[in-house]
């Protein structure tokens, strides 16, 4: 995923990023993800506490699971 386009889907929350080895990492609110514009990483922040660090070019596709739970709302990168 390009930064542009993650920036695009954090305010789209609660969203779960879907990464290219199959994890799957919640966002529940968008004071949740830290990414500056324009960065290749995202910093996402649980519930618990805990912390994960993302390249964001790994980030494969955004969902946001309260609107449609079986739709994407974000497809794979063309990029590539």
């Amino acid at each position: 995923m390009r930064a542009e386009n993650l920036q695009e889907v954090i305010h789209a929350t609660p969203l779960r990023l879907c990464l290219a080895d199959g994890t799957r990492v919640e966002v529940i609110h968008p004071d949740f993800i830290a990414s500056p514009p324009g960065s290749q990483t995202a910093v996402v922040f649980g519930r618990d506490d805990t912390l994960k660090i993302i390249d964001v070019g790994l980030v494969l596709a955004g969902r946001d699971w309260r609107a449609n739970p079986g739709r994407l709302n974000l497809a794979h990168d063309e990029r590539r």
